[in-house]
């Protein structure tokens, strides 16, 4: 099965190739091992083509889903299928879909499955047009972004590897230990996830995203409150 469901617009389709390349390379290196099924997406050229099985196949499996969220994106119906059948399979809060944000969307345009999701911004704005554009990789905040979306997506992977299969005939004690590992793992995704949306916050100069990042650090440090 796929480690990661890549989930994005034909349209946009040159720059996710360069970018999920690059992506695999990273997450590779934090993780310690290369893995032939790392990553899974749709190669098809036509946009329209009806949903396959194999895809509903791959979506059944897959560990994260990573979105490249964009007016094409939110255009697309597979698109949102794609979102929202992973979505409903792992839970809202399973922090095991990452949002790749190629251009700026309005909170309210979102999809709901990435509401609640920390995003990471592959865009940049022209100080003098105001006019926004997908970074590239020759852009000076490229690979740090890269850096951090691929440290989390390793961290998580890392997490759900370290919670060991139980038999029906292990131990009460054996049980206690899957409890223990799987809550440990979780919270250091939150530690990290709480990090970064604190120095997301100071960054940000848009209003409704303050809002909004506001709610999912307070949502953050709630979830830590009950581990």
């Amino acid at each position: 099965m796929p480690d990661l469901f890549l989930s994005y617009a034909h349209v946009d389709k040159h720059w996710v190739d360069t970018f999920a390349a690059l992506l695999e390379q990273r997450v590779n290196q934090y993780v310690g091992r290369t893995n032939p099924n790392r990553i899974w997406k749709d190669n098809r050229f036509s946009g329209n083509a009806e949903i396959s099985p194999e895809i509903n196949a791959q979506l059944a499996q897959a560990q994260c889903l990573v979105s490249f969220l964009s007016p094409g994106y939110l255009a697309s119906e597979w698109c949102r299928y794609e979102l929202t059948t992973f979505s409903s399979r792992v839970g809202a809060n399973s922090e095991r879909i990452f949002c790749i944000e190629l251009d700026p969307i309005l909170p309210e345009r979102k999809p709901a499955a990435v509401t609640s999701t920390l995003g990471y911004r592959f865009w940049w704005q022209d100080p003098q047009s105001k006019r926004t554009y997908p970074l590239n990789s020759s852009h000076p905040d490229f690979e740090t972004h890269l850096i951090d979306l691929a440290k989390d997506i390793a961290a998580t992977l890392q997490g759900e590897n370290q919670t060991p299969t139980i038999t029906p005939s292990s131990t009460s004690h054996n049980k206690g230990r899957q409890g223990d590992v799987s809550s440990q793992a979780r919270r250091n995704l939150l530690k990290t996830k709480l990090e970064r949306l604190q120095v997301q916050y100071d960054l940000e100069t848009r209003v409704e995203e303050q809002m909004r990042m506001e709610k999912l650090i307070a949502d953050t440090q709630a979830a830590l409150q009950q581990l």
